[in-house]
C-alpha cells in the first residue's frame, strides 16, 4: 500500500499497523520514541520489542509479522545491522525491505 494523503484519511478512525523495520543497538532510544507517538494515536505497531518466543526463525516472525503490517516504518541510521545466518549476505532490515517490495506491489517503507 502507499501511504499518501488519501490513504491516511481513510485510515482515521482505523487501526492502522505499522511494521517498525530499524537496526536495534544503535537505534533503540529513537525506536523507544517511535513507538511510543504511534501507541499514543492508538495504532498497534509491530516490533521486535514485541515478539514472542518462537519455534520459527527470527527472519520468519519478521517477516510475518510485516505481512501482517498496513505500512512498514523504516528507520536508516549508520550501521547495516546483523547479517541472516542463511550465508547470503543480507541483513535482517534488507530482508525486511525485500518483502516489503516483493509483496506489495507500489509500496515503500515511510524513511
Amino acid at each position: 500500500m502507499r501511504l499518501d494523503r488519501g490513504t491516511l484519511d481513510q485510515h482515521r478512525g482505523d487501526c492502522l499497523t505499522p511494521f517498525l523495520s530499524s537496526t536495534f543497538i544503535d537505534l533503540v532510544d529513537e525506536r523507544k520514541s517511535v513507538l511510543e507517538a504511534l501507541r499514543k494515536k492508538r495504532m498497534l505497531p509491530l516490533a521486535m520489542e514485541d515478539f514472542l518466543a518462537s519455534v520459527r526463525t527470527p527472519n520468519d516472525t519478521a517477516l510475518g509479522n510485516l505481512r501482517k503490517s498496513d505500512v512498514m516504518i523504516l528507520l536508516i541510521g549508520f550501521r547495516a545491522g546483523s547479517l541472516l545466518p542463511d550465508g547470503s549476505g543480507s541483513t535482517y532490515t534488507s530482508a525486511e525491505y525485500d518483502e516489503l517490495l516483493k509483496t506489495r506491489e507500489g509500496s515503500a517503507g515511510l524513511c
